[in-house]
């Protein structure tokens, strides 16, 4: 095991379990986008060689390594932090203080003195050019420089408070690491050994769950369904009393899109088994269906029904809905009487169906749950129940929208754990 010149403490016997403890200052376990911030923080602040990041998979950020992911995304940018607030679910009160502190823009003026020339898009986003590396590639470059010793393969096994203050850390082939000071920084792919590890420091952890997905639905609406998109449609789940609005996509598995990931981080606890679950959809988003008719019906009496979809709606979406109001698509606006517009109003405003599973969403992927906020000083990310223990990203329970909502968190929860833990 590389110690980057740091003292072993001990070494057992010949005939002793193999076992190494290694000193070291700051330990962050945890090798998403928190633990990377984390430790680049806790790096700019620190002597030389005090912080040592232990990463459980072969490579750091491999969250964002996986195909699809979106690693090219920074964050959310916005006129003020407060505009964070409807945007998660779950902790933004509680955040948002911090968000001030060091939020888009701060991310933003972070970037640039890294030399990431990150760049402002349309959808308000920020992210860096296709020409350039990704924050796969460039954040751990940066870490290495920074005098960061990067460990791979390191599994975080257990974790134990010293009487004294500190930490001893056991980790891949029984390998022990003492620290003063650690930050468990959960993400995706690490997330049931930092709760393990929260849990037997004696946190309170509520399950962390997929809290950005799509839907799965067997239905004969998308029997061999094409890749399809409604601009603007309104979803619901009536029996959680959760609502969202913005573009759908309709595949042969179920729905997809801006408001199916928007309601899965809504309901996301309620949706932890989705089985049978209603979902109501209006396909018309905020557009007055009843007016749409009479105009059609007033303006093309002798147009058919399947010529030309309402609201610009995909082909067999519309055909299915109308079938599914027993209209014979191949009739005339005009023929249709007042019950038959009222029955293909309520298709399209009252489409019920029901999920079977969920689907995980490539692009960015989140989590709700975790160590419960009021065991955590959000200022510093620092536990109220183990002195020098510091949690971000995942591991806590808070939660954004994707799109970058929900990666500023990991940006600014990793920043005050690192700097708190270098003590600045």
């Amino acid at each position: 095991m590389r110690t980057n010149g740091k003292k072993a403490v001990h070494r057992p016997a010949h005939g002793q379990d193999e076992t190494v403890l290694v000193q070291n200052d700051i330990v962050i376990a945890g090798g998403g986008l928190a633990g990377a911030i984390a430790a680049l923080t806790a790096a700019a602040h620190a002597p030389q060689g005090s912080v040592t990041w232990l990463v459980a998979e072969d490579a750091p950020l491999a969250e964002l390594r996986r195909t699809g992911s979106d690693q090219r995304l920074i964050t959310r940018l916005c006129g003020d932090p407060s505009e964070y607030l409807p945007r998660f679910p779950r902790g933004g009160s509680d955040a948002l203080p911090e968000f001030y502190a060091f939020g888009p823009e701060q991310t933003r003026e972070w970037c640039r003195r890294h030399h990431l020339d990150a760049l402002p898009q349309p959808d308000g986003s920020l992210r860096l050019p296709e020409e350039a590396p990704g924050l796969a590639d460039a954040l751990p470059a940066l870490a290495a420089r920074a005098g960061v010793d990067i460990r791979t393969g390191e599994k975080l096994v257990a974790v134990e408070a010293k009487p004294q203050g500190g930490f001893w850390i056991t980790v891949t082939a029984e390998r022990t690491v003492q620290c003063q000071r650690l930050i468990l920084a959960g993400d995706p792919e690490n997330i049931p050994q930092a709760v393990k590890a929260a849990e037997s420091l004696g946190h309170t952890v509520e399950r962390p769950v997929p809290s950005l997905f799509y839907f799965l639905i067997d239905s004969p609406l998308f029997k061999n369904m094409r890749a399809e998109r409604v601009r603007e449609a309104r979803l619901s789940l009536p029996g959680l009393g959760a609502e969202s609005a913005g573009a759908l996509e309709l595949h042969p598995w179920g729905l997809a899109g801006d408001a199916v990931l928007e309601l899965s981080s809504r309901a996301a606890k309620d949706l932890a088994q989705p089985q049978g679950q209603a979902l109501r959809v209006n396909w018309c988003g905020p557009q007055k269906v009843s007016r749409l008719l009479e105009e059609r019906v007033r303006l093309h009496p002798r147009q058919r029904l399947i010529s030309e979809p309402l609201t610009e709606l995909p082909e067999p979406l519309w055909a299915y809905l109308l079938g599914a109001a027993g209209l014979d698509p191949d009739r005339h606006w005009g023929q249709l009487k007042k019950g038959e517009l009222r029955g293909l109003q309520d298709q399209l405003e009252n489409t019920e169906l029901h999920l079977t599973r969920k689907k995980l969403a490539l692009c960015e992927r989140a989590l709700c749950g975790g160590v419960v906020r009021d065991e955590i000083e959000f200022e510093t990310m620092a536990s109220l129940k183990v002195p020098g223990l510091h949690l971000a990203g995942d591991i806590v329970d808070v939660d954004g929208f994707a799109g970058g909502w929900h990666r500023q968190w990991h940006w600014t929860s990793g920043h005050a754990a690192g700097l708190a833990c270098a003590g600045v």
